[in-house]
């Protein structure tokens, strides 16, 4: 049997009976840390498109509303503004509501309102769908004034950092989800190894559910970097995986051997 490192999975993956017999029989352990490896890979890519995305906000649409900001100053967990309330921003395209600053008291929630968020003397509200609005007070901030000045700083900083501050964040979370993705390719990995005639333990099974969602976790990267949208492609994503998965428990199972007397082939000549 030829052997092969697990670092060749994102060539080998794709095609190479061999390479995941060599995985299932020969390697050891449940491969988490190519795993690891591999989802910290394909989490630049979507840090890219957020690097992108505040790039372009920055150049296009954020001097509109910040310079639509009044300062705002908080003082022992209240605020205040140095405009008349209730205060409006508003969307650059639409010219509807996207922020009301009232501290008069006036108005207390986004109920009935356009806006996205309101900001009132004590707390911000942020409407996160039509039916849910989480909101956050001030009362641990003792002192803070935000004017336009300080709000590019923030901005700069946004766009110079923010996508590598997120990126061991939005690495390990979704390691932990494809980890929980892996065991339960596992455990359909039981029944597919039952329906192939397949002897393999819980260890082997694990390492080729990690290898076999190698192929799907690579074309995910290639069309999100080039912006290619596929009908139901998280559906697609996990009927590649397990196509994969079944290709790679099949891979293992012992070749066939002729029966003495019936299928062997004859002695050769002079032998």
């Amino acid at each position: 049997m030829k052997h092969y490192s697990i670092y060749y999975a994102p060539l080998l993956s794709f095609y190479s009976k061999s390479f995941y017999r060599d995985v299932g029989m020969r390697h050891k352990g449940i491969a988490v840390f190519y795993l690891l490896l591999i989802v910290a890979a394909f989490t630049i890519v979507p840090m890219l498109k957020l690097k992108e995305a505040v790039s372009l906000f920055k150049k296009t649409e954020f001097s509109y509303y910040v310079e639509q900001m009044p300062v705002i100053t908080i003082t022992q967990g209240k605020l205040s503004i140095d405009e008349p309330v209730p205060y409006v921003i508003r969307d650059l395209k639409s010219d509807r509501p996207v922020v009301i600053i009232d501290t008069s008291g006036g108005i207390t929630s986004l109920q009935g309102k356009e806006a996205r968020v309101l900001i009132t003397q004590k707390s911000i509200f942020f409407r996160q769908s039509a039916t849910k609005t989480e909101s956050y007070n001030f009362d641990g901030i003792k002192s803070l004034t935000v004017d336009r000045e300080k709000m590019y700083e923030w901005m700069n900083l946004a766009d110079r950092w923010l996508a590598i501050a997120a990126f061991p964040f939005a690495a390990l979370f979704l390691f932990g989800t494809t980890l929980i993705q892996v065991l339960l390719y596992g455990v359909i990995g039981l029944f597919f190894a039952r329906i192939a005639k397949v002897q393999l333990d819980s260890r082997a099974l694990l390492r080729l559910a990690v290898i076999s969602i190698t192929p799907a976790l690579i074309i995910d990267a290639y069309i999100n970097f080039r912006g290619i949208v596929i009908p139901y492609w998280p559906l697609l994503t996990y009927l590649i995986d397990l196509g994969y998965l079944y290709f790679a428990i099949n891979a293992n199972a012992a070749p066939s051997r002729p029966s003495a007397g019936v299928d062997a082939p004859p002695p050769l000549a002079g032998g």
